[in-house]
């Protein structure tokens, strides 16, 4: 059964029970689609953390990951099974380099990437998903508040990967998951851009 099925039947089954009203039938299964999803991405990261050892640092991975993509936005798949699918995967591969290369070597590598993702954040700024209408105004906001939190984010990078690099790598690859979606995000775009000229 899809996720789709389910929250379809959850509206309905809240329609029938008069707790919405019909005429919002889609618009509640359109968000509780959405709530489950999160939901089960959200436990299946957090059952493969503590499998793994690194709960806490997964945590740590998250924070900037979330506050990037809240403002700054990048890719969607186009089933929930492929996003929950493709986050596992660069998941589980970031946590296997951070176990194989010697610590001294990620901070090397972290503070590189650091460089790269502030590169790519910045210049990007933001990007809006085409089902979700904004203002120009409102596009100029995610971008100046995604800019912001991108300096800060980047300068408690580069103090955490000095002072604390076996948390703050972790850090890293969160903001690098950001970056990397939003990179592919706005190629998408471009190339989608260049094909109705």
């Amino acid at each position: 059964m899809s996720l789709n099925t389910i929250a379809e039947k959850i509206a309905f089954f809240l329609v029938q029970k008069q707790i919405v009203e019909k005429e919002q039938i889609e618009i509640y299964s359109f968000g509780l689609e959405i709530l489950i999803a999160t939901c089960f991405n959200g436990v299946l990261v957090l059952l493969t953390a503590i499998a793994l050892g690194v709960a806490a640092q997964t945590f740590f991975m998250l924070i900037p990951f979330m506050l990037i993509r809240s403002k700054a936005g990048g890719f969607h798949a186009k089933t929930h099974m492929g996003c929950i699918t493709g986050f596992m995967v660069i998941y589980l591969a970031s946590i296997f380099i951070i176990r194989v290369l010697p610590i001294e070597t990620m901070q090397i590598v972290s503070i590189f990437e650091l460089f790269i993702c502030i590169t790519i954040m910045i210049g990007i700024g933001s990007i809006n998903h085409e089902n979700r209408s904004v203002t120009e105004l409102e596009y100029s906001n995610f971008k100046k508040a995604s800019r912001t939190i991108t300096i800060i984010l980047f300068v408690l990078g580069l103090l955490g990967i000095y002072y604390f690099p076996q948390w703050f790598i972790y850090y890293v690859v969160g903001l690098c998951m950001a970056a990397g979606s939003l990179l592919v995000a706005w190629i998408i775009r471009k190339k989608k851009e260049d094909e109705k000229v």
